[in-house]
């Protein structure tokens, strides 16, 4: 099961390609791709299941209990950084890489992939974080290129008897500044939750988060820059006790100060119940950038389902979806961009089932109730 699903994700990875061809952009041919050695990476690390924290060209890599910190500074004689992080298969604990790579006239390349598989229950619990930094020295031509890939995958799964309770968190922030070169950062987060029990209580949250304050895709560059940000959430509960579902995606921040630089963001939610689960969804999108935004959200739950599309050009695009679903009341569409609504019955049973009510970066969106 590990290898089919890294053989899906490396399929996913397939699509950045299409995406590069596809002309989702106003001037694709002009888009960042990406070069042999973030290919190679790809290719090789993908299909490792062992962990992996590991420098090349200059620097240190540190390996922890569930931690990687990598720093790169100027390599000699214009060399690349490459820095590669791999987590793989560690339910119950963190997962936590932290990447600073420094260049000049060589390119700076990191590649994260973090990976749990639960299957533990009842309780199932797990924190991703990625923290990527990338800069040019104020010294010297500052010329070189950047490159980033964070991928993040979760799927929980439990049929253990008794009360069940499944958490996601995924945390993310990348930073790429270069004066002529370019920049390209993809970002892949996955959260598959599925639970099934006659218990009293079933309970579910997901969390990706890669918005200001606390996360973000920045970049700055008078040569282009490229963002793509992709955020996939799943929950299904089967059962007939009292079921709670919670997902809340947020991305992204700014990008300059190339008229061609392209910002995309892809956000999906999909979550499944018994007819008297509460189910909140708040996916929220902004993007900032010199050349072209696109936000694309789709939100799915018992009784309704929304699917939008934001796009604009040289300035801020920002869009929410909210979904609430509850025994008598139902609604699926555009929000109106507020960061904290108030706590709905939904909220606080999540909060006294011992999931807490903020994910310790920012407060959980909730949706109030509507009859």
């Amino acid at each position: 099961m590990y290898r089919r699903r890294l053989a899906a994700l490396a399929g996913a990875i397939g699509l950045l390609g299409a995406l590069f061809s596809s002309g989702v952009a106003a001037r694709a041919d002009t888009l960042v791709t990406i070069d042999s050695t973030m290919s190679s990476l790809i290719s090789t690390y993908l299909n490792s299941t062992q962990d992996a924290c590991v420098a090349a060209g200059s620097g240190t890599a540190v390996k922890g209990d569930g931690t990687c910190t990598i720093t790169q500074g100027v390599p000699t004689n214009g060399d690349k950084n490459i820095a590669v992080c791999v987590q793989s298969n560690t339910p119950g604990t963190s997962q936590e890489c932290t990447i600073t790579q420094t260049n000049d006239s060589g390119n700076n390349y990191a590649f994260v992939f973090q990976h749990v598989i639960d299957n533990g229950g009842p309780t199932e619990d797990a924190t991703q974080t990625s923290t990527i930094t990338q800069n040019m020295s104020t010294v010297g031509t500052a010329s070189g290129s950047n490159f980033a890939e964070i991928i993040q995958i979760v799927k929980q799964s439990t049929k253990q008897a008794g009360d069940q309770s499944q958490k996601v968190q995924q945390f993310n922030t990348t930073d790429q500044s270069s004066t002529t070169g370019t920049n390209f950062a993809s970002l892949d987060e996955s959260s598959d939750q599925s639970a099934q029990s006659d218990s009293s209580m079933q309970t579910q949250l997901s969390d990706q988060d890669a918005s200001d304050p606390d996360g973000h895709i920045n970049q700055h560059s008078m040569g282009l820059s490229q963002a793509i940000a992709t955020q996939s959430q799943l929950q299904s509960l089967t059962g007939t006790g009292v079921q709670t579902q919670t997902i809340d995606p947020r991305c992204c921040s700014a990008q300059g100060i190339n008229s061609n630089d392209v910002f995309t963001i892809n956000q999906s939610t999909n979550q499944a119940g018994n007819p008297s689960a509460t189910q909140n969804a708040d996916s929220f999108g902004t993007c900032t950038s010199s050349g072209q935004c696109s936000i694309t959200q789709s939100s799915t739950n018992n009784k309704a389902s929304f699917a939008t599309t934001t796009s604009c050009n040289g300035t801020t695009c920002s869009n929410e979806v909210f979904c609430t679903s509850g025994v008598d009341f139902s609604s699926c569409g555009p929000g109106g961009f507020a960061p904290v609504l108030g706590a709905t019955a939904a909220f606080r049973t999540l909060a006294t089932s011992g999931l807490t009510a903020s994910t310790g970066r920012r407060s959980i969106a909730t949706v109030s109730s509507v009859t």
